[in-house]
C-alpha cells in the first residue's frame, strides 16, 4: 500500500513539475499590411492590421491551443472596419491554410489579397504566401484582386532594391508630395510678394470705403488666402498617402518635418486671412474667438467618439498587458509551490510512517491541485470582466 502511494505522489509531481512549461505555449504576432489610395475606389487608403493568436492549451497537462486571429481596416477619418480572411485551402483554389501555416511557421503572411476596388468584412480577403497561391487565388476570384504585403517585407524588398515595384510606388508618392508642398510654399510666396501679411485699412477707411487700390490689395490677398485652404488639403493628403502606403514612418524625423511645414504654413496663411477679415469687419467666428482668448476649444472636441479599444489594451505598458503578465506568473508560480509544498508533506508522512498523516498531505495535494487548475481559468475571467467594463464604458 505504501509503495503504490509514493508511486502515485511521484506521478504526481512529474505532471505538475512539467505543466509549466507546456501551458506557456501562447504565441501572438503583429502584423501590418498597406492600402494605397488609388486602389480602393472612393478611399483615402489606409492600413489592415493584423495579430495572429495561439491561445494556451485548455487542459493543463495536454491539448493545443486555439488560433486565433483579429484584422482591422483602418481608413483614418472614415473609421474602421473588421477583416474577415477567408480559408478556400484546396490546391485547386487557394491551397493556403491559415491556421496550419501560423502554426509552423509563427510569423506574417507574405500577402493579403483582396478586390483593389471593394475591400468587404464579409471573408473576401485570403491570405497567401507565395506568388503562385496569388496567381490561383485572383484566377478563382478576379483580376482586381491584387496582393498586399506585409510591411516588414515590403521595407526588405524597398531597401535591397531600389528598382522593385513597392519603391518605384514610393517614389511616386513621393514626388507628389513633393509637388503639394512647391505648390503650398509657391502660394504662400505669392502672399509675401503682394506683402499681404501687412495689409491694413485706417479707421477713416473703415468708417467710408477704401481706395481703390487697397481694395484691390485686399481682394488679390483674399483670393491667395481662399485657394490656400486647398493646397494644404492636398499637401495632407499627399502626406497621408505616402505615409498609408508604408512608405514613410509617422514616428520618423521625416514625417515631423514635413507635418511641421504644412502646419507652420496653414497657420501662417491663417493668420494673415483672419486679419484681412478683421480689417474689412467681418466679425470673428465663436471658434476664432476661443482661440483670441488662448483657447483652441471647438465645438468638435465635445463630439468626437470615446477610443475604448485601448482602455485596458494589450500593448505592452498598458492595464491589461500587466495583468495578463501578472497572471502569467501566477500560473507558473502556483504549481510550484503545489510541488513543494507537497513534497514536504509527503515526506513528513513517509519518514513519520503515519498513515493520518499520509492521508492528510493526499487531501492537500487535492485541493492543491483544484487551486492551481482554477489559476488556469482566471484569465479568462478577467478578459471577460475587462471585455464588459469596456463596454460598459462605451456605453456611457
Amino acid at each position: 500500500m505504501k509503495k503504490n502511494k509514493i508511486l502515485f505522489f511521484i506521478a504526481v509531481v512529474i505532471c505538475i513539475f512539467f505543466s509549466p512549461f507546456v501551458v506557456d505555449a501562447k504565441t501572438s504576432k503583429s502584423c501590418e499590411y498597406y492600402v494605397s489610395e488609388n486602389q480602393l475606389s472612393g478611399s483615402g487608403g489606409g492600413t489592415i492590421s493584423c495579430t495572429f493568436t495561439i491561445g494556451d492549451p485548455f487542459w493543463i497537462f495536454w491539448g493545443e491551443g486555439a488560433f486565433s486571429y483579429r484584422c482591422r481596416y483602418d481608413n483614418g477619418p472614415e473609421g474602421d472596419m473588421t477583416i474577415m480572411i477567408g480559408n478556400d485551402t484546396s490546391e485547386k483554389k487557394t491551397g493556403f491554410n491559415l491556421e496550419d501555416w501560423f502554426r509552423e511557421n509563427e510569423s506574417c503572411p507574405r500577402y493579403l489579397v483582396f478586390d483593389s476596388q471593394n475591400l468587404s468584412s464579409n471573408g473576401s480577403t485570403y491570405a497567401a504566401n507565395t506568388d503562385k497561391q496569388v496567381d490561383l487565388i485572383r484566377d478563382r476570384y478576379g483580376a482586381t484582386f491584387t496582393p498586399h504585403l506585409e510591411t516588414s517585407i515590403r521595407d526588405e524588398e524597398i531597401e535591397e532594391d531600389p528598382d522593385s515595384e513597392a519603391a518605384q510606388a514610393c517614389a511616386n508618392k513621393k514626388e507628389a508630395l513633393d509637388a503639394a508642398m512647391a505648390l503650398l510654399e509657391g502660394n504662400r510666396n505669392k502672399l509675401i510678394e503682394k506683402d499681404c501679411q501687412n495689409y491694413q485699412l485706417t479707421e477713416e477707411e473703415r468708417d467710408t470705403v477704401a481706395s481703390a487700390d487697397k481694395i484691390q490689395w485686399g481682394r488679390e490677398c483674399k483670393q491667395i488666402t481662399d485657394n490656400y485652404g486647398i493646397t494644404v488639403s492636398n499637401a495632407r493628403s499627399a502626406l497621408n498617402d505616402y505615409t498609408k502606403s508604408g512608405c514613410l514612418d509617422e514616428d520618423s524625423d521625416e514625417y515631423k518635418e514635413y507635418e511641421n511645414k504644412i502646419n507652420n504654413l496653414e497657420e501662417e496663411v491663417d493668420d494673415i486671412d483672419t486679419n484681412i477679415d478683421r480689417q474689412n469687419g467681418v466679425p470673428p467666428t465663436e471658434e476664432e474667438e476661443w482661440e483670441e482668448l488662448g483657447d483652441a476649444v471647438t465645438t468638435e472636441d465635445f463630439n468626437k467618439p470615446v477610443d475604448c479599444d485601448d482602455i485596458f489594451g494589450q500593448e505592452e505598458g498598458e492595464l491589461g498587458w500587466l495583468l495578463n503578465l501578472i497572471l502569467g506568473y501566477i500560473r507558473v508560480v502556483g504549481p510550484i509551490l503545489v510541488v513543494l509544498l507537497s513534497a514536504i508533506d509527503f515526506i513528513r508522512a513517509i519518514l513519520g510512517t503515519d498513515e493520518k498523516a499520509m492521508k492528510e498531505a493526499q487531501s492537500k495535494l487535492v485541493i492543491r491541485l483544484i487551486c492551481a487548475v482554477a489559476l488556469f481559468l482566471v484569465p479568462t475571467l478577467v478578459q471577460v470582466l475587462l471585455s464588459f467594463i469596456n463596454q460598459t464604458v462605451c456605453a456611457l
